[in-house]
């Protein structure tokens, strides 16, 4: 088989891959899907209530103990009172050392106030963190991908400019 061909079943499925893979990013998220930019988010201001540092072993051969923040908070939108459990825009918590979790359960009810991000359009969602991870997993993928098109691309255009002999 030539190789340009190959390379385009390759980019094929790599793109084809990236793309399932932004799928399931994208489904991942909860509330409003503004990818790169939280400006249909706005700020107000939240009291924290509690914190709950789920502590639990990670799978595979070390059994590594891990913790994810469990938080609660109170806001007030337009008079009306709000609460929320909900720390960033994606569906799983950051995972974290136990040591971190409880670092940070301190640090946030010492506060007397966090910031809250709300959709206004729906002001039950509510963050405390309104960035999403960047994708590199899927922009490597489609990139990839690409380039396997592009480099595929150039050895077909090659091999139709060769004098056949």
């Amino acid at each position: 088989m030539r190789a340009y061909i190959s390379l385009w079943i390759s980019g094929l499925m790599l793109v084809g891959v990236s793309a399932v893979s932004w799928h399931d990013y994208v489904k991942r998220i909860e509330g409003p899907v503004s990818l790169f930019d939280a400006s249909n988010l706005a700020s107000v201001s939240g009291l924290p209530i509690a914190v709950d540092c789920k502590k639990y072993y990670s799978k595979g051969k070390t059994g590594t103990l891990l913790a994810e923040p469990n938080v609660q908070y109170s806001y007030s939108f337009d008079g009306v009172a709000h609460q929320s459990d909900r720390y960033s825009r994606m569906r799983k918590y950051e995972i974290i050392t136990p040591e971190e979790c409880d670092e940070f359960s301190k640090e946030f009810l010492q506060n007397r106030s966090v910031t809250v991000w709300i959709d206004p359009k729906n002001p039950s969602y509510a963050v405390l963190n309104p960035k999403l991870p960047f994708p590199w997993i899927e922009a490597l993928t489609a990139l990839i991908g690409l380039l396997a098109f592009v480099i595929a691309g150039y050895l077909q255009f090659v091999k139709k400019r060769e004098p056949s002999t």
